[in-house]
């Protein structure tokens, strides 16, 4: 991993959670910043940088009052969106790209439903997260020449894993319920791939099979599941 994709992917994340208020973590990532910087992979400005938005952060988490926790029901008002039931079929989708794609698991919560899907590794995945370091290392040079120049840089290359937001799902039950899509995510790179994607509305009580299908770029229909609910 670069400077600049610790930077993307590690250190810009954590700056705004939780856990940047124990001293801990900030010693952690304060010495990750010299350790980068004396190994070459980050310029002095750039640590530097990193270690002034670093003492920020850690300030801001200290000042903000601390969670309230508690044993679960005894605070918290009722929720309004259950989870009724989680299945994990892990059963197989497609090979999307050169990578099969399993159905890991199956949320069935009060107002929606919600797919999780991993790709399993495999050496065009292998290649194809080389090839987005490769286009990452890449990007931050254009980076630093266009700050350098006081222009305007391209956003960074789109992640190996995102690619699995152009998979066509769609979803179907036994009493005719009609699924709209509300939402996906994904990601993966260097790990496995995850797609997440989200239908409303829930499922029915009375509903007992659920049809996954999964179509081509053209519409066509590839593959179909369809699982019997526990």
């Amino acid at each position: 991993m670069t400077g600049e994709e610790w930077l993307a992917k590690v250190f810009e994340p954590a700056l705004g959670q939780e856990r940047m208020r124990a001293l801990n973590v900030f010693a952690e990532f304060s010495g990750a910043l010299r350790a980068l910087e004396a190994c070459g992979l980050l310029t002095s400005e750039q640590a530097s940088d990193g270690q002034r938005r670093l003492d920020a952060a850690h300030w801001e988490a200290q000042r903000r009052p601390l969670p309230e926790i508690a044993s679960p029901g005894s605070v918290a008002h009722p929720p309004t969106n259950l989870l009724r039931h989680v299945f994990a079929p892990l059963a197989p989708l497609v090979d999307f790209n050169g990578v099969t794609l399993v159905l890991a698991s199956v949320e069935l919560w009060t107002r929606s439903v919600r797919l999780r899907i991993a790709g399993l590794n495999n050496a065009t995945s292998d290649r194809l997260d080389e090839e987005h370091r490769q286009a990452l290392e890449g990007w931050a040079t254009k980076v630093r020449d266009a700050h350098d120049r006081g222009t305007v840089h391209d956003d960074p290359p789109r992640e190996a894993g995102a690619r699995l937001l152009d998979v066509g799902l769609t979803l179907a039950d036994d009493v005719g319920t009609d699924y709209q899509w509300t939402g996906a995510s994904s990601g993966g790179t260097g790990s496995e791939w995850r797609l997440e994607q989200a239908f409303e509305p829930g499922m029915p009580a009375a509903a007992g099979e659920l049809t996954l299908r999964v179509s081509g770029a053209n519409g066509s229909l590839v593959h179909e599941l369809q699982l019997e609910l526990p």
